[in-house]
């Protein structure tokens, strides 16, 4: 859906977490419902449902595809914002491409980051949001990041790699503190 704002956002999932899981879902409705353009990616190899090995090779092909994506969409409007929100593997993308990106200003939603993203998470306008109990991102690397003003980080006790508790009504609860807190952020 295309709508009356200059902003586009860029929903990038994880390897196994798609776009139609609980954060990127949320995160898609609180983008178009604060009036935002949205282009939510899905991997090849998630829309055929096939396992694939992860290396260098696989890397380079999938931030090339998003690159191409992210282009296409570009071309379809004047946008002067891009807000990208990536989900393990999808940080990782984001932390490359943004700087085939620089003209346009910025913000980045870092959901459970993986350790690789530090450096480019410090130097731009984000939002990282991480459990205690998610072994990717251990307190070496939000050492890294807190004390960083640019940075508004969201450390959330006991929840795991996928933003969740053991307790259901907790981790709905949760779910709700998190699009709360992209809604607030996307339209600061």
């Amino acid at each position: 859906m295309i709508q009356d704002k200059d902003t586009l956002v860029v929903l990038l999932p994880g390897g196994t977490y798609t776009t139609f899981a609980p954060l990127l879902y949320y995160s898609y409705n609180v983008s178009v419902q604060s009036g935002y353009d949205v282009l939510a990616i899905e991997y090849g190899f998630q829309r055929i449902d096939k396992k694939v090995e992860f290396n260098n090779d696989t890397y380079l092909l999938l931030i090339k595809e998003v690159k191409e994506a992210v282009r296409k969409a570009l071309d379809k409007k004047e946008y002067k914002h891009l807000i990208f929100i990536g989900k393990c593997l999808g940080t990782y993308i984001q932390n490359v491409i943004r700087k085939e990106f620089e003209k346009y200003n910025q913000k980045h939603i870092f959901l459970t980051p993986w350790a690789e993203c530090v450096e480019g998470i410090n130097k731009t306008d984000s939002m990282v949001i991480v459990g205690t109990n998610d072994e990717g991102f251990k307190q070496e690397h939000i050492d890294m990041i807190s004390n960083n003003k640019n940075v508004n980080l969201k450390i959330i006790e006991g929840a795991n790699h996928d933003l969740e508790k053991d307790d259901y009504v907790d981790s709905l609860e949760l779910l709700l503190n998190i699009s709360n807190y992209i809604y607030k952020f996307i339209n600061k």
